[in-house]
């Protein structure tokens, strides 16, 4: 993202935390503060879409960095992670074995 998309994500992300701390709808704090209810939900779904899609990426890189173990069976295929609990780990491994 550029400097000057990133000021404006930026510039939505704070509007969008005020009208909803307002405590007034979104219609009447868009008419209120001068501002098209369809632009709001234009950025609002924008930046809803972007964060969701950081939040997946950075999953998926941490769950692929972390995975120690897969065990696949008949019905299903079971991730391991590091940092597992040890006791959870045991009854994983008394379920499948």
């Amino acid at each position: 993202m550029d400097f000057k998309t990133k000021k404006k994500f930026d510039k939505w992300i704070s509007i969008i935390k005020e009208c909803e701390s307002s405590g007034l709808g979104i219609y009447d704090w868009c008419k209120k503060n001068n501002i098209s209810t369809s632009t709001f939900y234009f950025w609002k779904k924008n930046i809803e879409m972007i964060l969701n899609n950081e939040r997946l990426y950075s999953q998926q890189e941490n769950n692929s960095q972390n995975v120690i173990a897969t065990i696949k069976t008949k019905f299903a295929d079971i991730t391991i992670y590091s940092g597992i609990d040890n006791e959870l780990l045991q009854k994983i491994l008394n379920l499948v074995t």
